[in-house]
């Protein structure tokens, strides 16, 4: 057709030939022609958990402290605006104990209401340079009159709002145990009653199933639910 004398195969060894023969501006302009290009704006919610206390003991300051660790896949500066709280739904897991309850002085960066469906907002001002993972935590409080010694559960979904035209990062629904802002000063146990039995199965039954259809839960979290699994259904 194009009245070649010699047709043949162009081999990849030949092509590589050809390649390494040209200067290293030409031979990145042709690699690069084959990589595909990050998109602006991509910021990415990596984690989202809540932090252990290793000092049960210390109860200066009460609050529930949870961490985000955030990823800008961006090519550009991600400016994080605000993170709003969602408050899925919420449990409690009663003692049965009757508490004489003292309040903690403390200050909480954000407080969450127990009501299905309510928003807590916090508004922020937060850099996060291209290419790079941060990690910002934050202190939660509910004014919910939760058992001291009991669990008091948020299914929480957490959006992080950045750039003003970017649809917020978002990750899993995640369990979150807030401490209420007061612990028990004394309290006497004169054994669970059914309503309360009854109660705690029925939540750790609901819980556990939410984790394993993939809701984040803490591990001690797991174990106190299982245990209840294992509770008598009536005393």
């Amino acid at each position: 057709m194009h009245g070649l004398d010699i047709a043949e195969v162009f081999l990849a060894s030949q092509l590589e030939s050809k390649l390494f023969v040209l200067s290293n501006d030409q031979i990145k302009q042709v690699l690069n022609s084959f990589e595909s290009t990050p998109p602006a704006h991509n910021l990415k919610v990596v984690d989202f958990y809540e932090v252990q206390n290793d000092d049960q003991n210390d109860w200066a300051d009460a609050a529930t402290e949870v961490e985000l660790k955030l990823r800008n896949a961006g090519s550009e500066v991600a400016f994080v605006k605000e993170v709003t709280f969602y408050t899925v739904k919420h449990w409690q897991l009663l003692t049965d104990r009757n508490h004489r309850a003292v309040d903690v002085s403390a200050t909480y960066d954000i407080s969450i209401s127990e009501k299905t469906g309510s928003l807590a907002k916090k508004k922020i001002h937060h850099e996060i340079k291209p290419q790079e993972t941060d990690r910002i935590r934050f202190k939660l409080h509910s004014k919910f009159s939760a058992d001291p010694d009991g669990l008091s559960l948020y299914l929480i979904q957490v959006n992080v709002h950045y750039n003003e035209e970017m649809a917020p990062a978002s990750f899993r629904q995640t369990l979150v145990n807030i401490r209420p802002p007061q612990v028990s000063e004394g309290s006497y146990f004169g054994g669970y009653s059914n309503e309360t039995l009854k109660n705690n199965k029925n939540l750790a039954r609901e819980i556990l199933k939410l984790h394993t259809d993939g809701v984040g839960v803490e591990d001690y979290v797991i174990e106190v639910l299982e245990s209840w699994m294992l509770a008598p259904d009536t005393l």
